[in-house]
């Protein structure tokens, strides 16, 4: 990849572009939200603890999302 002559947009001095990040989190907590009041409407209960698995299992899913 070549580089821009103009430093493009994260040239020093400009300001970054951050208007999509900024939509993704919103959806993202809108989502989280929406699905946290739909199970508290549900009246089911929380599970009392998360197995050693799971969160292991999460671990590396996370990781692998991250390097995406």
């Amino acid at each position: 990849m070549g580089r821009r002559e103009d430093g493009g947009p994260y040239a020093p001095g400009e300001a970054y572009p951050l208007g999509g990040y900024a939509v993704l989190a919103g959806v993202y907590g809108t989502a989280t939200a929406l699905a946290a009041l739909s199970l508290r409407r549900s009246g089911r209960p929380l599970p009392s603890g998360v197995p050693p698995w799971d969160v292991l299992v999460l671990g590396m899913a996370t990781y692998k999302v991250s390097r995406l």
